[in-house]
């Protein structure tokens, strides 16, 4: 009986150092995406054609790269997202400049995508999340403008030292 408690536990170890080899592996082939949002990001938060509210987003979002709990809150924000997409209006107001609001929304999207790559299986939980949402609600703007917006709810509204 002793056999199969150490069996199992032996297997548990091994499933916790494969799960960090593999996250080390995923955050080592990441980290030039990342670095490049982040800096786009800075870009994007000193543009005076940027909101106030939408640069304090953007900074909360490339801040929160440092959390334990990101990925997380992010496949949560990715799950909010879809389900409160529909009957939602596809216009995202970042910006007065259309053009300025499109480009803020990739990069939003991209700095989601940056900090929920740091977990495999939130990457895996939201990969799944959008594969079900576009099947189910056929449109994949949609649920970008959701995600996007949901993005920012998980997230406080004041950054420590600004």
């Amino acid at each position: 009986m002793t056999e199969a408690i150490q069996i199992k536990i032996a297997w548990v170890i091994a499933a916790v150092i494969a799960y960090g080899l593999l996250r080390w592996r995923l955050m080592s082939a990441t980290h030039d995406f990342r670095a490049r949002v982040g800096r786009e990001a800075d870009r994007w938060a000193e543009d005076p054609r940027v909101g106030p509210k939408v640069r304090e987003s953007i900074v909360l979002l490339a801040d929160a790269a440092y959390r334990p709990a990101t990925p997380w809150l992010i496949l949560l924000g990715v799950i909010v997202g879809m389900v409160s997409s529909p009957g939602r209006p596809h216009a995202v107001g970042l910006s007065d400049d259309p053009e300025v609001s499109g480009k803020l929304v990739v990069l939003k999207l991209k700095l989601l995508l940056a900090l929920i790559t740091t977990s495999p299986l939130a990457s895996m939980f939201a990969v799944m999340a959008v594969m079900v949402a576009v099947l189910a609600h056929g449109s994949f703007n949609t649920i970008r403008d959701g995600i996007s917006e949901a993005g920012d709810r998980f997230f406080p509204r004041k950054v420590a030292g600004h």
